[in-house]
């Protein structure tokens, strides 16, 4: 597999993803802040190997972000 692949960067990606698997039933959800289209797609394509819901966020919406990850917390 060649690292600046997609297929690379799908697994550079897992490898360095600070949620390790046992981890993962701890975290509800993830939310990530993109800053590049190909982002959004390789969030669409991970999305499906983690336990938490994942969602990407422009970085004019990191508000919204928050907001979704704090109402997680609190129960909403």
């Amino acid at each position: 597999m060649l690292p600046n692949s997609p297929a690379g960067r799908v697994s550079q990606l897992l490898k360095s993803c600070p949620i390790h698997k046992s981890h993962q039933q701890r975290v509800e959800r993830i939310a990530v802040i993109a800053a590049h289209d190909w982002q959004y797609w390789l969030i669409g394509a991970v999305r499906i190997f983690l336990h938490p819901e994942v969602r990407a966020y422009d970085k004019s919406d990191e508000n919204e972000a928050l907001q979704w990850i704090v109402g997680s917390a609190s129960g909403r």
